[in-house]
């Protein structure tokens, strides 16, 4: 590894530290009132990983893994989200 590729990776790695740093940061001096926030801890870390998959399978690789990801996050979540589970919920918030 060379030094610019060297730097680029390290450079990476600040990123991503930072992200999850100031994310925590949020989330202690916040709250963590929302699953919502916890996504912005998860941005840096997603822009490396589509980063190095964009460099290594070309620009179109990011999108179909992420799409792939999205698809089986759907497929497992069917059986627990689904019409009967809201109503049950919707019929314990006004109890």
């Amino acid at each position: 590894m060379d030094r610019l590729d060297r730097r680029r990776v390290m450079g990476t790695v600040d990123v991503v530290r930072a992200g999850i740093v100031l994310s925590l940061a949020l989330a202690v001096a916040v709250g963590l009132t929302s699953v919502a926030r916890l996504g912005w801890g998860t941005m840096p870390i997603g822009a490396a990983v589509g980063g190095a998959l964009a460099k290594g399978f070309g620009l179109r690789a990011p999108f179909y893994v992420s799409a792939g990801v999205l698809a089986v996050m759907g497929f497992v979540a069917l059986p627990v989200v689904n019409g009967r589970t809201i109503e049950a919920a919707r019929a314990r918030t006004h109890e």
